[in-house]
């Protein structure tokens, strides 16, 4: 139906438990080139090319901001995880 092979997938829920090798083989198989689950992380050295991580469109601008400029990856990395860290970001 649309005269040409996507190079990239989404799973259709994203869950690790809703796809295995199987359908990793099948995308390989039928030209994709990667694939997007719905785990939110960014991505890193040495993740499959088949089970990519992703983070869903924040609600927010803050949100937003957090996520593009790293600020998840420092929240899951801090002892502490203050309450008010959403409040200080500026948005525009």
């Amino acid at each position: 139906e649309l005269k040409y092979t996507p190079e990239v997938f989404a799973y259709p829920t994203g869950r690790l438990s809703d796809y295995d090798a199987v359908d990793i083989e099948e995308l390989k198989r039928t030209g994709f080139k990667m694939a997007f689950n719905t785990v939110p992380d960014y991505i890193k050295h040495g993740y499959c090319q088949y089970e990519l991580p992703r983070f869903s469109l924040p609600e927010t601008t803050g949100d937003f901001l957090q996520i593009v400029n790293r600020l998840e990856a420092l929240k899951e990395n801090a002892p502490i995880q203050p309450s008010f860290c959403r409040n200080f970001l500026l948005t525009r």
